[in-house]
C-alpha cells in the first residue's frame, strides 16, 4: 500500500511535482493545500482541500508525508514558512526524484529536495533541504547547494560550484567551475556566471552568445479544435488569446473526408478525452469550421489586434486560407511526409512554420528542401521542434534537438509545446526559440481531444509574461553600464584619498594613500602612476588626491 502525501502549494510547480509522484509510483497524493485556491477545485485531477490549516487535520488522519510544491520564485519566504510549519506539525519531507532524472551514486540530498524530470546530478553532489533542481537542470560533480536554493529549468552547474542558501539560478543559466554564488544570490536566465557572486548579489547583465536567440519571440496561442466546432467559443478564444498578450491565435482548417478514412482510429489521448465510440472521421466532422466561419474569425482577429493563423490539413484548405489572405502557413507534424501538400505550400512563397513531431533529421531535411525547391525562401522558414504526445512526458522533450535543427539548417527555430505547465516553453525561449506555440482552452473540463493538455487563459497569460521577461533580461549583448546603474558609479566606486594627513612636498606611498568612496577623483587603477609623486599641497585625512 502506497503511503499518503499532501502537497503544499497548487500553482504551476505543483503540476511538475504531481507528474513526478505519479511517475515514481511510490506515494498516493492525499490532496493539495493552498490558501489561494478555492477548496474543491482540482490540480491535475487532485482536489484542493483548503488552506494550510488543513495540514494539522490531515496529520491527525494519519497522513505523515508532505511535500512543498511551491516553485519558481526568487523570494523563498513562502517555502521557508511552509517548511517550518510542516516540521512543527511533525510531517516527514522525503526527497522526490523523477524516474527520468539521473542521480549518481553517493549523491546526498536534503529533506524535501526535488530533482525534476530529465535532470542530471553528478557524483559527490550535496544538497540542503527543500532544494529544487528543476526540469533539464544539470549539476556536475562535487557541487554543494544549500537550503531552499532553486536551480531553474535548463540551468547548468559545472564541477565544484557552491550555491548559497535561497539562491536562484534562472532558466538556462550557467555557472562556471568552482564559482560560488552567495546566499540569496540571483543569476539571470540564460546568463553565464564566471566569477563569485556575493550574498544578495544579482547578476542580471548578459554575456552574448551566438546560441542565444535575439529579438522578440513570436507567441502563438494554439486554439486548434478546442472551440469544439462552435463559432462563439472560437471568438471567445480569440478574445482570451489577445488578452493574454499572444502575437497570434491559430486554428485548424480541414475537411474531415479529405483528412481521414472512415476506418481510421483515434489516437490514445483522443480516445481518453472523447471516448471510444466515435472513429476519427466522426470526431473530426464535429470540429470543422466552414469558410464563412473562417472569415468571421479573421475579421474578429483584425478587430482585436491579434494575427489569425490556421493549419491547413489538405490542399483544398490551403487554397481557402490563401484566398483569405494569410501570409503565414503552418505545416503540422503529420504532413511533413506529404509530398503534394509540401509542394503546394512551398509554391506559395509565403512565410512557413514547419512542425517536426514524430520525424527524424532526414525527414526534416527532405521537407525543407522541397519547400525551398518550390520557391519558398529559406529565410522565410521557421522549423519547430515538437513532440506530438499529449501531454508530452518531460523525458521525451529533448530540447537540445531544437538547437541541432538550428545549426543544421541555419533557419529560425521554435518549439511547439505539448507538455503540462509553462516551464518547458519558457526554457525554449531562453535557449533561443524564435516562435513558441502552446495549446490553450477556455476550460480543461470541456469534451474534446486536446482540452486536458492545454493551458487555461490565466496560465497562457503567465507564459506570455514569463517569455517577455526572458526577452528583457537577454538584452543586446553589449557589455556596458546600463542607464539605470550609471548614477551608482560615483557612489560605489572608489578614488585615491589621503590615508592620513600629508604635508606639501611629501612623497605619495602605499602607506599615506588609500582607495575609498566616492569615485569622483583619481581611479585606483592609476595607483602605480601616483606612487612616487610629491604632494602639491597639504592634505587632510580622506581628502581626494590630486596630481
Amino acid at each position: 500500500m502506497k503511503e499518503k502525501m499532501v502537497l503544499c502549494g497548487g500553482g504551476g510547480h505543483c503540476r511538475v511535482v504531481i507528474e513526478a509522484i505519479r511517475s515514481a509510483n511510490v506515494y498516493e497524493i492525499a490532496g493539495v493545500v493552498d490558501p489561494e485556491i478555492k477548496p474543491g477545485q482540482k490540480v491535475c485531477g487532485i482536489s484542493v482541500l483548503g488552506g494550510d490549516e488543513k495540514l494539522e487535520e490531515l496529520f491527525r488522519q494519519g497522513v505523515r508525508k508532505a511535500f512543498i510544491s511551491v516553485g519558481s520564485v526568487v523570494d523563498c519566504e513562502a517555502r521557508k514558512k511552509l517548511y517550518r510549519k510542516i516540521k512543527r506539525i511533525g510531517f516527514d519531507l522525503p526527497c522526490l526524484i523523477h524516474p527520468s532524472a539521473f542521480v549518481a551514486d553517493g549523491v546526498k540530498t536534503g529533506e524535501g529536495t526535488f530533482v525534476a524530470a530529465s535532470s542530471a546530478v553528478g557524483a559527490g553532489v550535496v544538497t540542503g533541504k527543500n532544494v529544487i533542481l528543476n526540469t533539464f537542470s544539470s549539476v556536475d560533480h562535487d557541487c554543494l547547494i544549500d537550503d531552499f536554493a532553486h536551480v531553474a529549468p535548463g540551468a547548468v552547474l559545472s564541477g565544484g560550484v557552491r550555491i548559497g542558501k535561497e539562491a536562484h539560478l534562472g532558466t538556462g543559466a550557467r555557472v562556471a567551475q568552482y564559482v560560488t554564488v552567495g546566499a540569496r544570490g540571483v543569476v539571470g536566465a540564460g546568463l553565464t556566471l564566471r566569477r563569485d557572486l556575493g550574498d544578495g548579489e544579482r547578476y542580471l547583465g548578459q554575456e552574448y552568445s551566438p546560441s542565444l536567440g535575439r529579438g522578440r519571440v513570436f507567441i502563438i496561442a494554439e486554439a486548434g479544435v478546442n472551440h469544439n466546432g462552435d463559432l462563439d467559443t472560437a471568438i471567445r478564444m480569440i478574445d482570451a488569446a489577445a488578452s493574454a498578450g499572444a502575437d497570434a491565435v491559430k486554428f485548424q482548417t480541414f475537411c474531415a473526408e479529405k483528412l481521414t478514412t472512415a476506418s481510421a482510429p483515434k489516437a490514445k489521448y483522443q480516445s481518453e478525452d472523447v471516448g471510444d465510440e466515435k472513429m476519427q472521421l466522426e470526431m473530426l466532422r464535429s470540429l470543422e469550421l466552414d469558410p464563412e466561419q473562417h472569415r468571421s474569425l479573421v475579421d474578429h482577429c483584425r478587430k482585436k489586434g491579434i494575427k489569425f493563423i490556421s493549419t491547413a490539413y489538405d490542399t483544398e484548405s490551403v487554397d481557402m486560407l490563401s484566398e483569405l489572405g494569410l501570409d503565414i502557413f503552418k505545416i503540422p507534424s503529420g504532413e511533413i511526409t506529404n509530398l503534394p501538400y509540401l509542394r503546394k505550400i512551398g509554391a506559395l512563397g509565403k512565410k512557413v512554420i514547419l512542425s517536426t513531431g514524430m520525424s527524424n533529421l532526414q525527414e526534416v531535411s527532405e521537407a525543407f528542401e522541397i519547400l525551398v525547391a518550390e520557391g519558398t525562401s529559406p529565410d522565410e522558414v521557421t522549423i519547430l521542434h515538437c513532440n506530438t504526445e499529449y501531454p508530452t512526458p518531460y523525458e521525451d522533450v529533448n530540447m537540445r534537438a531544437m538547437l541541432v535543427i538550428r545549426d543544421r539548417f541555419g533557419t529560425k527555430v521554435g518549439y511547439s509545446d505539448h507538455t503540462s505547465g509553462i516551464e518547458v516553453a519558457v526554457a525554449a525561449a531562453a535557449l533561443g526559440a524564435n516562435i513558441i506555440e502552446k495549446h490553450f482552452t477556455l476550460d480543461r473540463n470541456m469534451k474534446g481531444p486536446d482540452h486536458k493538455a492545454s493551458l487555461v487563459p490565466e496560465e497562457l497569460g503567465n507564459m506570455v509574461r514569463a517569455i517577455r521577461n526572458i526577452e528583457k533580461i537577454m538584452g543586446d549583448g553589449l557589455k556596458k553600464a546600463s542607464d539605470s546603474e550609471l548614477k551608482n558609479r560615483p557612489l560605489v566606486r572608489k578614488s585615491l584619498v589621503a590615508a592620513r594627513d600629508i604635508a606639501k612636498g611629501e612623497v605619495f606611498t602605499g602607506q599615506n594613500i588609500t582607495a575609498k568612496r566616492p569615485g569622483t577623483g583619481i581611479s585606483p587603477m592609476k595607483w602605480d602612476d601616483v606612487l612616487g609623486k610629491r604632494a602639491l599641497r597639504d592634505y587632510k585625512r580622506d581628502d581626494l588626491v590630486e596630481i
